[in-house]
């Protein structure tokens, strides 16, 4: 098996400033403007977006005890029909889907949210890519089903909403510790965006060489910085 070298140093950075002012989950508000922190999500994998292919927007920000994840979508007809925690989500409507891997650990964090703040959480083996249909143990096998693992919130607006994940420092991490300044973490953030129909329009922060959010060799090289 690979070891977990840092094949991070290939691919875009992402520099993730401290959270201000005790950033709270009730934070799922819509951005007046998107400032170098927030992230594009891409079609990298194409020369040109799909026609159907519908902007968004992240940004990531931390403290020693959390990682907090927003994100705001396009697309004020967003839906789930996803009723309750773990179900397969990006099966059943819109999602926001958060990777996030720490440099060494054993495993990497999965967490969908939909515009109605269900949620689907998954603590996969790390070079999970390699596993699941039709190879490998259903993703089942690696839900997390306690619901205070992680927090969400969501806001809906009338041409798109928001996403908003917190993480804590021991969800993310492989023992027991703190999120410190320099600390570097593999992170995407994706969207599945159905548009009313069948088939979902993807795309992701990170630049993908084909639409497959798991390609961890792929994901951003976020680094956790101490000041502004």
């Amino acid at each position: 098996m690979p070891t977990s070298s840092d094949e991070t140093n290939s691919v875009p950075s992402w520099t993730i400033r401290p959270a201000r002012g005790g950033q709270s989950l009730e934070g799922a508000v819509r951005p007046t403007a998107y400032d170098a922190e927030w992230m594009p999500l891409r079609q990298s994998w194409r020369d040109a977006p799909e026609d159907r292919f519908r902007p968004g927007w992240a940004r990531v920000r931390w403290d020693s005890e959390q990682l907090h994840v927003e994100a705001f979508f396009e697309g004020g007809d967003a839906r789930n029909t996803a009723t309750r925690l773990n179900e397969r989500t990006w099966e059943s409507g819109d999602v926001c889907e958060v990777f996030v891997h720490s440099i060494g650990a054993s495993y990497y964090v999965e967490v969908h949210v939909t515009p109605e703040n269900q949620r689907l959480q998954v603590r996969l083996p790390w070079y999970a890519d390699r596993i699941g249909p039709p190879a490998g143990p259903p993703i089942e096998s690696f839900m997390v089903h306690d619901p205070s693992w992680v927090q969400t919130s969501v806001g809906r607006y009338a041409d798109g909403w928001i996403a908003h994940a917190v993480l804590p420092a021991n969800v993310i991490l492989p023992g027991p510790g703190k999120l410190r300044p320099d600390a570097i973490l593999r992170l995407a953030v994706c969207r599945y965006d159905y548009r009313g129909d069948t088939n979902p329009v993807l795309s992701s922060t990170a630049l993908l060489s084909t639409p497959r959010f798991h390609r961890w060799m792929e994901w951003h090289r976020a680094v956790l910085r101490a000041g502004e």
